[in-house]
This record gives C-alpha cells, sequence and structure tokens, in this order.
C-alpha cells in the first residue's frame, strides 16, 4: 500500500502545476486559430500579453520567480554573462541589459540570466558609450 502510494506520487506529482498550465495552452492555441482567421494584431498582442501573464501567476503558484538584473551587480550564481559593454550609465561590473530572464525555484537557481555587464567608462573617450565586446 505504501509503495503504491509513493509510486503514484512519482508519477502524478506534478499534477496541480500542469492543470494550471492547461489553461495558457487552451489561450494559445485560441490566439493561434484568431491569428490563422484573420484576427486583428492588436487584439492577438493583448491575447499573448494575457497569456504570459497567466503563465507568470502560474509559475508564481509554484514558487518560480524571475532572477533581478537590470541595474545589479553581477552575480555569477545568478547571472552569466555573454558579453560586455562599456557604458557611463551603469557602474563597472553592473548588469546592463538582460537576453533571456532567469528564474529561481524556491531559494535554487532553476535557469541563470543571460547578461550583458558594464566594463565602466571606455577610457572616457567621447562617443564610445554602450560598445559591446565579446565576455
Amino acid at each position: 500500500m505504501i509503495q503504491r502510494d509513493q509510486r503514484d506520487q512519482i508519477r502524478f506529482g506534478n499534477e496541480s502545476l500542469l492543470k494550471e498550465l492547461l489553461p495558457v495552452v487552451d489561450n494559445l492555441e485560441r490566439a493561434i486559430k484568431s491569428s490563422r482567421e484573420g484576427g486583428n494584431t492588436d487584439v492577438l498582442i493583448q491575447g499573448v500579453e494575457l497569456t504570459l501573464k497567466q503563465l507568470t501567476g502560474a509559475l508564481t503558484r509554484f514558487h518560480v520567480t524571475p532572477i533581478q538584473t537590470i541595474g545589479q551587480l553581477f552575480d555569477p550564481a545568478t547571472h552569466q554573462s555573454v558579453t560586455s559593454v562599456a557604458s557611463k550609465k551603469v557602474p563597472e561590473q553592473h548588469v546592463v541589459e538582460e537576453f533571456q530572464r532567469g528564474y529561481l525555484l524556491h531559494d535554487r537557481i532553476l535557469r541563470a540570466a543571460m547578461v550583458s555587464v558594464s566594463t565602466g567608462r571606455a577610457n572616457g573617450a567621447p562617443g564610445t558609450d554602450d560598445t559591446i565586446s565579446s565576455s
């Protein structure tokens, strides 16, 4: 009896998460159908935005939260630097831009954020602000 309960828990442990995601799938299918039927692009964009809000709400209920990036001190534990950018506005070793959002599951990294990091001022030369170089 206990082994069967454990097997069922392993097999169906994600059931509540999946039930939260099914309405998101329904809304995306409706958006695609509407788009194919010649729907207004503004309505399509609004529908996709509402669907994204619904999905992020579901993720939040399951303790998946986005990692803060823009303007934050670069943290190799939560950020993956893909480029370096000279910037007058953003201090050295701080995140300038986010290319892909990162997420935490409770307090554990689910996926690191892909970001660009400031190298500070570019040799003080005018006109060299926000130039990108490889990391």
